[in-house]
């Protein structure tokens, strides 16, 4: 095997974890999805219903 076949296998590992990287962290929850599941978990075991979105007291 050449050097310069060496070369592309390596260019083309670096790409493919780069790309495996960017996938994972694109999978990731955003901070405002996070957010807002963690508003709706709280809202629903204070009681709350979204279909009536009226405060108890």
């Amino acid at each position: 095997m050449d050097i310069g076949a060496i070369n592309r296998m390596m260019d083309m590992l670096r790409a493919q974890q780069s790309l495996d990287e960017l996938s994972a962290w694109d999978a990731e929850p955003s901070q405002k999805e996070q957010d807002e599941t963690r508003r709706r978990t709280e809202f629903e075991l204070a009681g709350g219903d979204d279909s009536n979105r009226q405060i108890q007291f």
